[in-house]
């Protein structure tokens, strides 16, 4: 039985015992063409440790082949879309690895909306979320909050982070320590962003800010499933920590631990190991906080809170989406979908939640200059060891043939 992968003019025929998989990637220029190809090679590999087949094939067909005029047509078990639900309008069967809504739900705004409230309903359950103020609409009410901070202790000057609503991999993100400071406008248009408190105390690890990536599944929102990698990232800054003041609030590689942004630092370390270097493991980073003593199990089960307590948070709101997408009676798929959190630790080894990811990257490579102006792509052993993880126990888990019976 033929499975079939899909991206813009690319058809890929492999044999996978029992399962189809459909995948889409809606990137439209030739650069990211090639990207696309890496993807879909990487994501091949991913399989062939799940499902191996001594006739298993691969072939490519362009999308003008005779053999499939019109594109594929045949159901498929699962659709692997790369950005939304609806990359694809025309599914009635199967599972899509998207759930209509989660984008818009995971944006800064949205996600801090239903954050706070449920810290009005569940202040001591919901309190690993930073304060957070909405811009423009809560601009007066943020400034007003921060002139009486600082006429009760005039030594007082908190910090706080500003996050564009839409922006992604660090992008827009600054510092400030007045509400003067804030960019209200894109041109003629008002910036929708969120300011945040800014964690003064974070862990530290040889002087430096880190931050964990975690990848969750959601398998279903209806009865409520989520499943937790065991394994995830550690995102590390590349300039020694320092408490935030006027001179350093803009040394991104001291304050954000963003890889996209620390990767252009000098002091950006690509390593071989898992426990060393730039980005790490997760478990390598609790074995060495074991080491000194600390309770990793009860570091664990507070991260594992923060996760419930926050997809709780926006099950509600999903399930509306969902809804109104594929109403009950009305063909359609089921969906699931891996979920990016980026968590800090605080010095007290307090979980905080900075934000969650719709479509956290699974790319096990990275960028490497091999020449002067010339970068190709190399494997990323550590991203490669847990991302490979990820994405085969999700589909493991979504194989409709491999289905517990009911009693």
């Amino acid at each position: 039985m033929r499975r079939c992968v899909q991206t813009f003019g690319l058809y890929c025929i492999h044999a996978l015992e029992a399962l189809h998989i459909f995948i889409l990637w809606p990137y439209p220029n030739s650069f990211q063409t090639v990207h696309i190809s890496q993807m879909v090679t990487s994501l091949f590999w991913f399989l062939s440790l799940l499902y191996k087949s001594n006739n298993s094939y691969f072939s490519t067909r362009s999308s003008s082949s005779p053999q499939f005029p019109l594109g594929r047509r045949a159901a498929c078990d699962i659709y692997w879309h790369g950005v939304s639900f609806h990359d694809n309008e025309n599914i009635v069967s199967g599972q899509v690895n998207k759930f209509p809504g989660m984008v818009e739900m995971l944006r800064k705004i949205n996600l801090s909306r239903a954050m706070r409230t449920m810290q009005e309903l569940f202040p001591e359950e919901y309190d690993f979320y930073p304060r957070s103020w909405i811009l423009p609409e809560e601009y007066q009410q943020f400034s007003a909050q921060i002139r009486m901070v600082k006429e009760r202790d005039t030594t007082v000057s908190p910090t706080f982070i500003v996050k564009p609503d839409g922006g992604s991999q660090g992008d827009g993100i600054y510092l400030i320590r007045d509400p003067s400071d804030l960019k209200l406008m894109v041109g003629a248009q008002p910036k929708q962003a969120v300011v945040q408190e800014y964690i003064h105390k974070p862990l530290l690890i040889d002087k430096l800010k880190f931050d964990i990536r975690l990848y969750v599944l959601i398998k279903s929102l209806e009865p409520l499933e989520i499943y937790i990698a065991k394994e995830g990232l550690t995102r590390f800054c590349t300039e020694p920590y320092q408490e935030p003041t006027q001179k350093n609030l803009s040394h991104v590689f001291m304050h954000l631990t963003n890889y996209s942004l620390n990767v252009h630092s000098g002091n950006f370390v690509h390593s071989d190991s898992q426990s060393t270097g730039s980005k790490r493991t997760l478990s390598s980073v609790l074995y060495r906080l074991a080491a000194k003593g600390v309770d990793i199990k009860r570091v664990w089960s507070d991260i594992i809170a923060l996760v419930i307590k926050s997809v709780i948070a926006v099950v509600p709101e999903l399930k509306l989406h969902y809804q109104a997408d594929i109403p009950p009676g009305k063909p359609g798929p089921t969906c699931f979908q891996i979920l990016g959190f980026d968590i800090l630790l605080m010095k007290n080894l307090k979980p905080v939640l900075l934000e969650v990811n719709s479509n956290p990257s699974m790319r096990i490579e990275h960028e490497q200059e091999v020449a002067p102006g010339v970068s190709e792509y190399v494997p990323s052993p550590v991203d490669e060891h847990v991302k490979v993880g990820v994405i085969r126990d999700t589909l493991r888990l979504m194989d409709p043939f491999n289905k517990k019976p009911t009693v």
